[in-house]
Protein backbone atom coordinates (compact mmCIF):
# COMPACT_ATOMS: atom_id res chain seq x y z
CA UNK A 1 0.00 0.00 0.00
CA UNK A 2 1.27 3.12 -0.85
CA UNK A 3 2.48 5.15 2.77
CA UNK A 4 1.02 8.44 2.38
CA UNK A 5 -2.36 9.67 3.75
CA UNK A 6 -5.36 10.02 0.93
CA UNK A 7 -6.10 7.48 -1.29
CA UNK A 8 -4.30 3.89 -0.94
CA UNK A 9 -2.29 2.80 -4.06
CA UNK A 10 -2.09 -0.80 -4.02
CA UNK A 11 0.62 -2.60 -6.08
CA UNK A 12 0.36 -6.53 -7.11
CA UNK A 13 3.84 -8.18 -8.13
CA UNK A 14 4.11 -11.00 -10.66
CA UNK A 15 5.39 -11.55 -13.99
CA UNK A 16 4.56 -7.97 -14.80
CA UNK A 17 4.32 -4.58 -12.40
CA UNK A 18 0.57 -3.30 -12.45
CA UNK A 19 -0.92 -0.10 -10.30
CA UNK A 20 -4.42 0.67 -8.93
CA UNK A 21 -5.67 4.32 -8.48
CA UNK A 22 -7.96 4.39 -6.19
CA UNK A 23 -11.27 4.40 -8.49
CA UNK A 24 -10.28 3.18 -11.86
CA UNK A 25 -9.34 -0.10 -12.96
CA UNK A 26 -6.10 -1.80 -12.43
CA UNK A 27 -3.20 -0.40 -15.29
CA UNK A 28 -0.14 -2.27 -16.26
CA UNK A 29 2.61 0.04 -15.78
CA UNK A 30 5.59 0.39 -17.84
CA UNK A 31 7.70 -2.57 -18.32
CA UNK A 32 11.15 -3.44 -19.76
CA UNK A 33 10.27 -2.17 -23.30
CA UNK A 34 8.92 0.69 -22.51
CA UNK A 35 10.81 2.14 -19.96
CA UNK A 36 13.76 4.57 -20.07
CA UNK A 37 17.69 3.42 -19.40
CA UNK A 38 18.99 2.12 -16.81
CA UNK A 39 17.06 -1.34 -18.18
CA UNK A 40 14.41 -2.33 -15.45
CA UNK A 41 13.30 -6.40 -16.29
CA UNK A 42 9.60 -7.47 -16.72
CA UNK A 43 9.86 -10.35 -14.42
CA UNK A 44 8.86 -8.88 -10.41
CA UNK A 45 8.90 -10.57 -7.25
CA UNK A 46 9.20 -7.93 -4.75
CA UNK A 47 8.23 -4.38 -4.12
CA UNK A 48 8.78 -2.68 -1.00
CA UNK A 49 7.87 1.30 -0.30
CA UNK A 50 9.59 4.26 1.82
CA UNK A 51 9.10 7.58 2.82
CA UNK A 52 12.19 8.02 4.52
CA UNK A 53 13.31 10.77 1.88
CA UNK A 54 10.69 12.52 2.34
CA UNK A 55 8.72 11.48 -0.56
CA UNK A 56 7.45 7.91 -1.49
CA UNK A 57 9.88 5.87 -3.26
CA UNK A 58 9.30 2.46 -4.24
CA UNK A 59 11.78 -0.43 -4.83
CA UNK A 60 11.62 -3.07 -7.08
CA UNK A 61 13.02 -6.70 -6.87
CA UNK A 62 13.52 -8.67 -10.79
CA UNK A 63 15.01 -11.20 -12.43
CA UNK A 64 17.43 -8.47 -13.23
CA UNK A 65 18.18 -6.83 -9.93
CA UNK A 66 17.57 -4.32 -7.71
CA UNK A 67 15.86 -0.87 -8.96
CA UNK A 68 14.18 1.76 -7.19
CA UNK A 69 12.00 4.84 -8.56
CA UNK A 70 10.54 8.26 -6.87
CA UNK A 71 7.76 8.87 -9.45
CA UNK A 72 6.55 5.63 -10.66
CA UNK A 73 2.90 5.87 -8.04
CA UNK A 74 2.64 9.23 -9.62
CA UNK A 75 3.33 9.26 -13.61
CA UNK A 76 0.28 8.37 -15.64
CA UNK A 77 0.56 4.77 -17.71
CA UNK A 78 -1.43 6.05 -19.67
CA UNK A 79 0.13 9.05 -21.34
CA UNK A 80 3.67 9.37 -22.70
CA UNK A 81 5.26 10.18 -19.74
CA UNK A 82 8.41 7.88 -18.40
CA UNK A 83 8.80 7.25 -14.96
CA UNK A 84 12.17 7.37 -13.49
CA UNK A 85 14.03 4.16 -13.00
CA UNK A 86 17.20 3.94 -10.92
CA UNK A 87 20.00 0.52 -10.86
CA UNK A 88 22.56 1.93 -8.60
CA UNK A 89 21.54 -0.35 -5.73
CA UNK A 90 22.98 -3.62 -7.76
CA UNK A 91 26.73 -1.96 -6.66
CA UNK A 92 27.98 -4.08 -4.77
CA UNK A 93 25.34 -6.81 -5.40
CA UNK A 94 26.35 -9.66 -7.20
CA UNK A 95 22.55 -9.79 -8.98
CA UNK A 96 23.89 -9.79 -12.99
CA UNK A 97 24.33 -13.22 -14.83
CA UNK A 98 27.11 -12.92 -16.74
CA UNK A 99 26.89 -15.60 -19.83
CA UNK A 100 30.00 -14.77 -21.97
CA UNK A 101 32.82 -11.62 -21.90
CA UNK A 102 34.62 -10.37 -24.95
CA UNK A 103 37.43 -8.07 -24.24
CA UNK A 104 39.64 -6.02 -26.63
CA UNK A 105 42.14 -7.98 -29.05
CA UNK A 106 46.17 -6.77 -28.56
CA UNK A 107 46.14 -5.84 -31.85
CA UNK A 108 43.81 -3.08 -31.01
CA UNK A 109 44.89 0.77 -30.54
CA UNK A 110 45.42 1.93 -27.22
CA UNK A 111 42.32 4.07 -27.00
CA UNK A 112 40.71 0.54 -27.18
CA UNK A 113 42.18 -1.95 -24.61
CA UNK A 114 40.00 -1.40 -22.03
CA UNK A 115 37.13 -2.66 -23.99
CA UNK A 116 34.87 -5.16 -22.53
CA UNK A 117 31.12 -6.57 -23.55
CA UNK A 118 29.53 -9.13 -21.64
CA UNK A 119 26.19 -11.11 -22.31
CA UNK A 120 23.71 -11.25 -18.94
CA UNK A 121 20.29 -12.91 -18.81
CA UNK A 122 17.89 -10.15 -17.76
CA UNK A 123 20.42 -7.49 -18.40
CA UNK A 124 20.46 -7.35 -21.34
CA UNK A 125 24.22 -7.08 -23.56
CA UNK A 126 26.32 -4.10 -22.06
CA UNK A 127 29.16 -2.64 -23.01
CA UNK A 128 31.96 -0.55 -21.09
CA UNK A 129 31.24 3.35 -22.28
CA UNK A 130 34.94 4.23 -23.81
CA UNK A 131 35.38 7.69 -24.63
CA UNK A 132 36.63 6.68 -27.94
CA UNK A 133 33.44 4.76 -28.83
CA UNK A 134 31.04 6.39 -27.15
CA UNK A 135 31.13 10.62 -27.88
CA UNK A 136 30.32 12.25 -24.72
CA UNK A 137 31.36 9.24 -22.22
CA UNK A 138 32.30 10.39 -18.58
CA UNK A 139 34.61 7.36 -17.53
CA UNK A 140 35.22 3.60 -18.11
CA UNK A 141 33.30 2.56 -14.78
CA UNK A 142 30.03 2.76 -16.69
CA UNK A 143 28.52 -0.28 -18.76
CA UNK A 144 25.73 0.80 -21.05
CA UNK A 145 22.94 -1.47 -22.59
CA UNK A 146 23.39 -1.70 -26.17
CA UNK A 147 21.32 -5.19 -26.88
CA UNK A 148 18.52 -5.76 -24.74
CA UNK A 149 16.35 -9.15 -24.07
CA UNK A 150 18.67 -12.20 -22.83
CA UNK A 151 22.42 -11.30 -23.26
CA UNK A 152 24.00 -14.39 -24.05
CA UNK A 153 27.23 -14.53 -26.50
CA UNK A 154 29.46 -11.92 -27.81
CA UNK A 155 32.67 -12.19 -29.88
CA UNK A 156 34.34 -8.91 -31.60
CA UNK A 157 36.67 -9.16 -34.45
CA UNK A 158 40.69 -9.03 -34.31
CA UNK A 159 40.32 -5.93 -36.53
CA UNK A 160 39.32 -2.58 -36.16
CA UNK A 161 38.02 -0.50 -38.88
CA UNK A 162 38.82 3.31 -40.41
CA UNK A 163 36.47 4.98 -37.57
CA UNK A 164 39.03 2.86 -35.34
CA UNK A 165 36.04 0.80 -33.53
CA UNK A 166 36.03 -2.68 -33.57
CA UNK A 167 35.27 -3.87 -37.20
CA UNK A 168 32.82 -6.24 -35.88
CA UNK A 169 30.76 -7.25 -32.70
CA UNK A 170 28.70 -10.35 -32.16
CA UNK A 171 25.91 -10.59 -29.82
CA UNK A 172 23.32 -13.03 -29.39
CA UNK A 173 19.46 -13.41 -27.55
CA UNK A 174 17.77 -16.66 -27.32
CA UNK A 175 17.06 -18.85 -29.74
CA UNK A 176 13.93 -20.81 -31.17
CA UNK A 177 11.70 -18.27 -32.16
CA UNK A 178 10.39 -18.23 -35.71
CA UNK A 179 10.92 -14.89 -37.82
CA UNK A 180 12.84 -13.55 -35.32
CA UNK A 181 17.30 -13.09 -35.39
CA UNK A 182 18.79 -13.61 -32.33
CA UNK A 183 21.93 -12.90 -33.99
CA UNK A 184 22.64 -9.07 -34.43
CA UNK A 185 26.15 -7.45 -35.57
CA UNK A 186 27.45 -3.93 -34.77
CA UNK A 187 30.13 -2.34 -37.33
CA UNK A 188 30.16 0.91 -35.15
CA UNK A 189 31.20 -0.03 -31.49
CA UNK A 190 27.91 -1.09 -30.13
CA UNK A 191 26.39 1.95 -31.25
CA UNK A 192 23.77 0.38 -33.70
CA UNK A 193 23.00 -3.32 -33.94
CA UNK A 194 21.47 -4.78 -37.43
CA UNK A 195 19.68 -8.68 -37.40
CA UNK A 196 22.84 -11.20 -38.66
CA UNK A 197 21.42 -14.41 -38.74
CA UNK A 198 21.07 -15.21 -42.90
CA UNK A 199 22.20 -18.75 -43.85
CA UNK A 200 20.30 -20.13 -40.17
CA UNK A 201 17.19 -21.00 -38.90
CA UNK A 202 16.50 -18.96 -36.29
CA UNK A 203 13.79 -22.13 -34.53
CA UNK A 204 16.55 -25.06 -34.16
CA UNK A 205 19.23 -21.90 -32.74
CA UNK A 206 19.36 -22.82 -28.57
CA UNK A 207 18.41 -20.75 -25.87
CA UNK A 208 22.35 -20.00 -25.18
CA UNK A 209 23.72 -18.69 -28.33
CA UNK A 210 27.19 -18.67 -27.94
CA UNK A 211 30.17 -17.94 -30.82
CA UNK A 212 33.65 -18.77 -31.06
CA UNK A 213 36.25 -16.25 -33.13
CA UNK A 214 39.34 -18.17 -35.30
CA UNK A 215 41.52 -15.62 -34.95
CA UNK A 216 44.36 -17.53 -35.85
CA UNK A 217 42.68 -17.23 -39.30
CA UNK A 218 45.12 -14.12 -41.09
CA UNK A 219 43.75 -14.60 -44.41
CA UNK A 220 42.19 -11.56 -46.52
CA UNK A 221 39.28 -12.55 -44.68
CA UNK A 222 40.42 -9.66 -42.24
CA UNK A 223 40.33 -11.70 -38.84
CA UNK A 224 36.82 -11.43 -38.52
CA UNK A 225 35.97 -15.64 -38.71
CA UNK A 226 33.44 -16.29 -35.99
CA UNK A 227 31.57 -19.73 -35.48
CA UNK A 228 28.36 -20.84 -33.81
CA UNK A 229 25.70 -23.30 -33.61
CA UNK A 230 22.60 -24.94 -34.22
CA UNK A 231 20.20 -27.67 -32.15
CA UNK A 232 18.69 -30.30 -33.19
CA UNK A 233 15.41 -29.73 -34.71
CA UNK A 234 14.00 -32.28 -32.70
CA UNK A 235 14.17 -35.13 -29.90
CA UNK A 236 15.06 -37.78 -32.57
CA UNK A 237 17.00 -35.60 -34.73
CA UNK A 238 20.72 -35.83 -35.36
CA UNK A 239 21.21 -32.54 -37.50
CA UNK A 240 23.12 -30.20 -35.12
CA UNK A 241 25.33 -27.74 -37.25
CA UNK A 242 28.14 -25.88 -36.85
CA UNK A 243 27.85 -22.24 -38.97
CA UNK A 244 30.78 -20.15 -40.14
CA UNK A 245 31.10 -16.24 -41.46
CA UNK A 246 34.23 -15.15 -42.86
CA UNK A 247 34.60 -11.05 -44.27
CA UNK A 248 32.19 -9.69 -42.00
CA UNK A 249 33.68 -6.21 -42.32
CA UNK A 250 33.82 -6.89 -45.96
CA UNK A 251 29.92 -7.44 -45.87
CA UNK A 252 29.47 -10.86 -45.85
CA UNK A 253 25.97 -11.23 -44.29
CA UNK A 254 25.16 -14.95 -44.88
CA UNK A 255 26.36 -18.47 -42.47
CA UNK A 256 28.04 -21.17 -43.64
CA UNK A 257 27.20 -24.81 -42.69
CA UNK A 258 30.26 -26.39 -42.07
CA UNK A 259 29.08 -29.18 -40.46
CA UNK A 260 31.23 -31.57 -43.39
CA UNK A 261 31.33 -35.52 -42.52
CA UNK A 262 31.56 -36.85 -38.49
CA UNK A 263 33.64 -39.59 -38.17
CA UNK A 264 32.57 -41.04 -34.80
CA UNK A 265 33.94 -43.89 -32.77
CA UNK A 266 30.99 -45.93 -32.55
CA UNK A 267 29.78 -48.49 -35.23
CA UNK A 268 26.86 -47.65 -36.74
CA UNK A 269 26.21 -44.30 -35.44
CA UNK A 270 24.20 -41.79 -37.51
CA UNK A 271 25.17 -38.99 -39.79
CA UNK A 272 25.62 -36.20 -37.84
CA UNK A 273 26.96 -35.06 -34.39
CA UNK A 274 25.90 -38.50 -32.38
CA UNK A 275 27.00 -39.56 -29.41
CA UNK A 276 27.55 -42.94 -28.50
CA UNK A 277 23.83 -44.22 -27.81
CA UNK A 278 23.41 -42.78 -31.34
CA UNK A 279 21.10 -40.06 -30.16
CA UNK A 280 21.62 -36.68 -31.99
CA UNK A 281 24.17 -34.26 -29.81
CA UNK A 282 22.96 -31.03 -28.12
CA UNK A 283 26.30 -28.59 -28.84
CA UNK A 284 27.07 -26.64 -25.95
CA UNK A 285 30.37 -24.96 -26.86
CA UNK A 286 32.61 -24.03 -29.87
CA UNK A 287 36.45 -23.56 -29.02
CA UNK A 288 39.38 -22.38 -31.62
CA UNK A 289 43.31 -23.11 -31.79
CA UNK A 290 44.18 -19.48 -30.97
CA UNK A 291 47.77 -20.40 -33.17
CA UNK A 292 46.42 -22.68 -35.96
CA UNK A 293 43.69 -21.51 -38.40
CA UNK A 294 40.37 -24.25 -38.91
CA UNK A 295 41.06 -25.95 -36.21
CA UNK A 296 37.82 -25.98 -34.10
CA UNK A 297 35.79 -27.93 -30.85
CA UNK A 298 32.61 -28.55 -30.44
CA UNK A 299 31.29 -30.13 -27.03
CA UNK A 300 27.85 -31.66 -26.47
CA UNK A 301 26.25 -33.57 -24.13
CA UNK A 302 26.97 -36.66 -22.89
CA UNK A 303 30.45 -35.70 -22.67
CA UNK A 304 30.66 -35.48 -26.93
CA UNK A 305 33.51 -33.27 -28.01
CA UNK A 306 34.05 -33.23 -31.96
CA UNK A 307 37.31 -32.11 -33.44
CA UNK A 308 38.29 -30.64 -36.77
CA UNK A 309 41.49 -29.67 -38.27
CA UNK A 310 40.57 -28.66 -41.86
CA UNK A 311 37.80 -26.27 -41.25
CA UNK A 312 34.82 -28.36 -40.87
CA UNK A 313 35.46 -30.77 -43.74
CA UNK A 314 35.98 -33.65 -41.54
CA UNK A 315 34.80 -33.85 -38.00
CA UNK A 316 36.68 -36.87 -35.54
CA UNK A 317 34.06 -37.92 -32.74
CA UNK A 318 34.54 -39.20 -29.00
CA UNK A 319 33.68 -38.94 -25.93
CA UNK A 320 36.89 -38.53 -23.96
CA UNK A 321 34.61 -36.56 -21.27
CA UNK A 322 33.17 -40.07 -20.01
CA UNK A 323 32.80 -43.31 -19.87
CA UNK A 324 30.49 -45.48 -22.85
CA UNK A 325 28.36 -47.25 -20.67
CA UNK A 326 27.21 -48.72 -23.54
CA UNK A 327 30.64 -50.94 -24.27
CA UNK A 328 32.89 -49.77 -20.94
CA UNK A 329 35.37 -48.45 -23.23
CA UNK A 330 36.40 -44.52 -22.48
CA UNK A 331 38.17 -42.81 -25.81
CA UNK A 332 41.34 -40.25 -25.20
CA UNK A 333 42.63 -37.46 -27.15
CA UNK A 334 46.26 -37.51 -28.18
CA UNK A 335 48.16 -35.08 -30.64
CA UNK A 336 51.62 -35.11 -30.96
CA UNK A 337 51.95 -32.05 -33.01
CA UNK A 338 48.88 -30.40 -31.56
CA UNK A 339 46.67 -30.78 -34.43
CA UNK A 340 46.71 -34.38 -35.21
CA UNK A 341 43.89 -35.70 -33.03
CA UNK A 342 43.03 -39.34 -32.68
CA UNK A 343 41.25 -41.20 -29.49
CA UNK A 344 44.40 -42.59 -28.39
CA UNK A 345 47.11 -42.26 -26.01
CA UNK A 346 50.98 -40.51 -27.36
CA UNK A 347 54.32 -41.78 -25.86
CA UNK A 348 58.09 -41.24 -27.31
CA UNK A 349 59.34 -44.51 -26.62
CA UNK A 350 62.51 -44.72 -25.66
CA UNK A 351 65.29 -46.51 -23.73
CA UNK A 352 67.32 -43.28 -22.86
CA UNK A 353 65.04 -41.25 -21.50
CA UNK A 354 62.26 -42.29 -18.66
CA UNK A 355 58.62 -40.83 -19.79
CA UNK A 356 55.37 -41.65 -18.85
CA UNK A 357 51.78 -41.37 -20.14
CA UNK A 358 48.98 -40.50 -17.01
CA UNK A 359 45.40 -41.06 -17.86
CA UNK A 360 43.24 -39.71 -15.03
CA UNK A 361 39.62 -41.18 -14.20
CA UNK A 362 37.73 -39.64 -11.96
CA UNK A 363 40.18 -37.28 -10.52
CA UNK A 364 39.76 -34.82 -8.21
CA UNK A 365 43.23 -33.62 -6.35
CA UNK A 366 43.86 -30.25 -4.62
CA UNK A 367 46.51 -29.41 -1.79
CA UNK A 368 47.48 -32.19 -0.29
CA UNK A 369 44.54 -34.37 -1.14
CA UNK A 370 43.75 -36.82 -3.97
CA UNK A 371 41.19 -39.36 -4.71
CA UNK A 372 40.47 -41.10 -8.30
CA UNK A 373 42.33 -43.51 -10.63
CA UNK A 374 45.41 -43.30 -12.72
CA UNK A 375 46.58 -45.01 -15.26
CA UNK A 376 50.17 -45.52 -15.71
CA UNK A 377 52.30 -46.22 -18.96
CA UNK A 378 56.31 -46.47 -18.67
CA UNK A 379 57.25 -45.55 -21.90
CA UNK A 380 60.67 -47.51 -22.27
CA UNK A 381 61.67 -49.56 -25.26
CA UNK A 382 62.86 -52.25 -23.28
CA UNK A 383 61.53 -54.93 -20.77
CA UNK A 384 61.20 -51.92 -17.88
CA UNK A 385 58.35 -50.60 -19.56
CA UNK A 386 54.81 -51.25 -17.63
CA UNK A 387 51.37 -50.01 -17.79
CA UNK A 388 49.66 -49.65 -14.13
CA UNK A 389 46.55 -48.50 -13.10
CA UNK A 390 46.12 -47.35 -9.12
CA UNK A 391 43.54 -45.65 -7.19
CA UNK A 392 44.16 -42.65 -4.99
CA UNK A 393 43.35 -42.60 -1.37
CA UNK A 394 43.28 -39.01 -0.04
CA UNK A 395 45.83 -37.97 1.72
CA UNK A 396 48.90 -37.41 -0.84
CA UNK A 397 51.10 -40.27 -0.89
CA UNK A 398 48.36 -42.82 -0.61
CA UNK A 399 47.57 -45.00 -2.92
CA UNK A 400 46.91 -48.67 -3.78
CA UNK A 401 47.75 -50.63 -6.88
CA UNK A 402 45.01 -52.46 -8.51
CA UNK A 403 47.27 -54.32 -11.39
CA UNK A 404 50.42 -53.66 -12.76
CA UNK A 405 51.51 -55.29 -16.59
CA UNK A 406 55.31 -55.23 -16.86
CA UNK A 407 56.74 -55.87 -20.24
CA UNK A 408 58.65 -54.03 -23.54
CA UNK A 409 54.48 -54.49 -24.87
CA UNK A 410 53.50 -52.20 -22.28
CA UNK A 411 55.63 -49.39 -22.90
CA UNK A 412 53.00 -47.66 -25.26
CA UNK A 413 54.62 -45.57 -28.09
CA UNK A 414 52.91 -43.04 -30.86
CA UNK A 415 49.91 -44.46 -32.29
CA UNK A 416 48.84 -46.97 -30.02
CA UNK A 417 45.09 -47.04 -28.52
CA UNK A 418 44.13 -47.17 -25.07
CA UNK A 419 40.96 -48.58 -24.25
CA UNK A 420 39.60 -48.84 -20.70
CA UNK A 421 36.90 -51.95 -20.22
CA UNK A 422 35.55 -54.12 -17.50
CA UNK A 423 37.86 -56.98 -17.79
CA UNK A 424 41.58 -57.48 -18.13
CA UNK A 425 42.76 -59.03 -20.64
CA UNK A 426 46.87 -59.33 -19.76
CA UNK A 427 47.53 -60.24 -23.49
Amino acid sequence: MKPSSGPTTPFSTSSRKWRKYSTTPWRRLPAADNVNLPYLHADYHAIASSIATGKVVFYFGTDGGLFSSGDIATVDPSTSTLPTVNDALNKGVVSHLVYSVACAKDSWPAQLQGFTIGGMQDNGTRERALPAIFTGSSGTDAFDMVNGGDGIGVAVSTQVNAANVPAAILVSTPGGSSGTSPIALSTNGGQNFVQFNGGIDPTNQPFLIRFASDDADLSARAGDTFLTYSVPSSATATDAHVYRISGVSSGTTTWSNISGTVHTVHAGAPPGFTSYTGAGVTPHNLATNPKQANVFLLSGDTGSTFVTTDGGANWKGGNPLGSNPTTGQTHFIKGTSGLAFDWSASGNQTDKVFQEVQIRLRHNMRANFCTGYEVFFRVLDTEAGYAEIVRWNGAIGGWTSLIKLVGKKYGVKDGDLIEASDSIDPH
